[in-house]
């Protein structure tokens, strides 16, 4: 389990900002956006993503960035339209959910964020497995998460 400390930008956040119980937290649904999320302050900048009726962990085509039992610091955020909101900006400690790697692995290689070595493949294997049997099943995944791990098994030869 890795812990990441807090970024001077995001130290303050609460200082700053009355924050709300929701924020945003990054959604891939075939393009990138930001979705409301309900979460819970823990410490200084630390916030419980709480579990959220939008996440549903058997559909492939709605990956968060962070998912519900995840902490995270906040940050701001302008919009495309011009409107400022707070959103789940960095990882301060995964969920203990049994899939959080398997999440991980879905956004990161959809946006193109993995990076292409031995290590990656040791430490995603079980996922990379799950996402073949399930895509020999008849499960669709974005073109990117497929194309990362023909990428990474060029790699392993």
């Amino acid at each position: 389990m890795t812990t990441s400390k807090m970024t001077d930008e995001n130290k303050n956040i609460d200082k700053k900002n009355d924050v709300p119980n929701q924020v945003y937290v990054q959604l891939i649904d075939g393009t990138s956006a930001w979705v409301p999320t309900n979460v819970q302050k823990l410490s200084e900048n630390e916030y419980l993503i709480l579990p959220e009726n939008e996440f549903d962990e058997n559909n492939p085509k709605y990956l968060f960035e962070f998912i519900p039992g995840d902490i995270v610091a906040l940050a701001q955020q302008t919009f495309q339209d011009g409107t400022i909101g707070l959103v789940c900006k960095q990882l301060l400690k995964p969920s203990n959910r049994p899939e959080k790697k398997y999440f991980d692995f879905l956004f990161k290689a959809t946006l193109g964020n993995i990076e292409i070595n031995r290590t990656t493949i040791d430490y995603y294997k079980i996922e990379i497995e799950k996402i073949k049997q399930q895509q020999s099943a008849g499960q669709y995944f974005y073109p990117a998460i497929l194309t990362t791990i023909d990428q990474l098994e060029k790699c392993a030869l």
